[in-house]
């Protein structure tokens, strides 16, 4: 195979790598403990690079040449462990939704953005919401990446979460159901 093809090839790979991760990152606010999520991913990719680079290592005599390989493949398990975490998490899950119901707090409704704010001065309509409640006697936030609308719902209703345990056991929220029992909002 030409050189060029390759060369083309690995940079198409190195950007459908970053658009599957920038398609990813909205769900990482979907778990409940972001923190844990990210030490477990964290540790799987840790372990999968360090595999990698133990097995392709093995093939290698030089030993500079070994040391290159184990480093990168190591650090790019620790860089690509929570998109490949997350992904087979959700996608890879054997279990079904379940719903719970929580004790709703606040939406706070929020405009994100990538360039920052319009120049305009007008404010702009928001189109993420911050869902906060109760799980467990236990204050937690969900973010999506959504305008949410459940309705006339006050501090203390009852709201319902579809959530999903994940093949790793992380759960996370596929979606919430208003308390009047419509339609999911996702």
């Amino acid at each position: 195979m030409d050189q060029r093809i390759k060369i083309a090839l690995a940079v198409l790979g190195f950007f459908c790598i970053i658009m599957l991760y920038a398609a990813e990152i909205p769900y990482f606010n979907r778990y409940f403990s972001f923190v844990k999520f990210l030490g477990f991913s964290l540790v799987f990719g840790l372990l999968v690079g360090g595999l990698a680079a133990w097995k392709l290592g093995a093939k290698i005599a030089d030993p500079y040449d070994r040391m290159r390989l184990s480093v990168g493949l190591v650090v790019a398990g620790l860089l690509f462990g929570p998109l490949v975490f997350s992904l087979l998490n959700r996608h890879l899950d054997p279990w079904g939704t379940q719903l719970e119901n929580v004790e709703f707090v606040e939406i706070e409704e929020r405009y994100s953005s990538r360039y920052g704010l319009p120049d305009t001065d007008e404010i702009p309509e928001p189109n993420a919401s911050h869902l906060y409640f109760y799980r467990n006697s236990e204050l937690t936030r969900i973010v999506f990446n959504k305008k949410l609308d459940l309705g006339d719902v006050d501090r203390g209703d009852l709201i319902g979460l579809n959530v999903r345990k994940g093949l790793f056991g992380m759960e996370w929220v596929k979606s919430v159901r208003s308390p009047n029992g419509g339609l999911d909002v996702i």
